[in-house]
């Protein structure tokens, strides 16, 4: 499977991505730290490399996470870990670094390039690319692959003794090449996990479109019928077909792998005020001011339509006043207010997702990302079965995977 020491090894990295450059990169450095005689190409369906990149983190790349661990990443968790051992966030700085590119951490921990700008990433690592003489072979979706003696040929027209598969995942619909390389896989007998959208929003059923555009803090925990999955707080959003913000999101990754037939969001939209603070307040102001509308009331601490909407499901009219109150309209307003639930009706698709949910399973590969059954052939990125939380998480995945499977598609073993 290895070319001899004095001739050209030619790799293929199929994807021009973040992984995949990022394993391109990594290669080349490998093999000139080695010593190593390598052409590396990169083969990418589109025009031009890193289109994602450019609006990653609001336009400003989250690179990474100043919180990486093991806990903010689902699938193949022991996988990530080995993979994170041999190139961590420092590593990955560092060569961020190397290239000519400075970070800086937020208050949360988020790790994004000094100038605050994705181009820069972008740019970056395309100077690295032509610096390091990596070829680009772009409008190209490799659908096939055949094993020859000494390596594989992609689309009966490219030789390669050794590739990189770095396609990404399905976000983006239909139009994404990763279909494609997930079934060019699974002809060779390489299992895949099932597929979902994560990092996205939730569908609610009979959502009430009044709600659409409200943004306000809160938290919202994920449960099924029978217990409380998991919870997360930050900016809750309203839209026309449910719920979003990245506590939603966040959320989002453990429904995306729940195994249930029914699934709630519940939500606090006054995580800062216990239940005992909201009841004292609204029976002292029924006190101070008994003709204030409770509409009147519920705007003092909550946006508008999301209090006018508390009190429709409470039973109540807009121009009901405090001393109408009654307790058992007080109980409906704070379970409205305090414990809001809400039947998920699904999660919004591949198409409006930031990452996927599952991929080439863990056990199919080995720790250097080599695949069991497919030797000389090596995975990085979302294409596996691993995919983190918001804030950087799933970048520093693509930077990790993309450089373990670039060093191994270099080194002897």
């Amino acid at each position: 499977m290895r070319a001899a020491q004095d001739e050209i090894m030619k790799i293929a990295v199929v994807g021009g991505g973040a992984s995949g450059v990022f394993a391109a990169l990594v290669a080349a450095h490998t093999a000139k730290k080695n010593r190593k005689n390598v052409q590396i190409r990169i083969y990418e369906s589109n025009s031009r490399l890193l289109k994602t990149i450019l609006v990653t983190g609001n336009g400003r790349c989250n690179l990474s996470n100043a919180e990486i661990s093991a806990a903010h990443y689902f699938g193949a968790v022991d996988l990530f870990s080995s993979v994170y051992a041999c190139f961590d966030r420092p590593a990955a700085l560092s060569f961020f670094e190397s290239l000519g590119l400075l970070t800086v951490t937020d208050s949360a921990g988020r790790i994004y390039p000094m100038s605050m700008k994705a181009s820069s990433v972008v740019d970056i690592l395309l100077r690295g690319l032509e610096k390091n003489g990596i070829e680009i072979v772009a409008d190209t979706r490799i659908t096939s692959m055949k094993k020859e003696k000494h390596g594989y040929l992609l689309n009966d027209a490219f030789y390669a003794d050794k590739v990189i598969f770095a396609a990404g995942g399905k976000v983006g619909g239909s139009g994404n090449p990763s279909a494609a390389v997930y079934d060019l896989l699974k002809a060779f007998g390489v299992k895949c996990t099932y597929l979902q959208p994560a990092l996205t929003a939730f569908m609610i059923s009979d959502f009430t479109k009044s709600l659409k555009g409200i943004r306000t803090a809160g938290a919202l925990t994920l449960s099924s019928e029978r217990s409380e999955i998991a919870k997360m707080s930050g900016e809750i959003q309203y839209t026309e077909y449910g719920i979003s913000g990245i506590p939603a999101m966040q959320l989002s990754s453990f429904a995306a792998r729940a195994n249930a037939k029914q699934l709630f969001l519940t939500a606090d939209s006054l995580p800062e005020m216990k239940e005992e603070d909201f009841v004292r307040r609204i029976y002292s102001m029924k006190k101070s001011d008994p003709q204030m509308p409770m509409q009147l009331f519920l705007t003092g601490i909550l946006p508008k339509p999301l209090g006018v909407f508390f009190l429709k499901e409470s039973g109540a009219s807009q121009e009901c006043q405090l001393r109408h109150l009654t307790d058992a309209l007080v109980s409906d307003l704070l379970k409205n207010c305090k414990h809001k639930r809400y039947a998920v009706k699904g999660l919004r698709g591949f198409e409006n997702a930031q990452v996927t949910s599952g991929g080439i399973a863990g056990s199919e590969i080995t720790e250097r990302l080599e695949l069991k059954k497919l030797p000389g052939v090596f995975v990085c990125g979302e294409l596996i079965d691993v995919d983190g939380d918001c804030g950087g998480y799933n970048l520093q995945w693509a930077w990790s995977s993309g450089a373990v499977a670039g060093i191994h598609s270099v080194l002897e073993i």
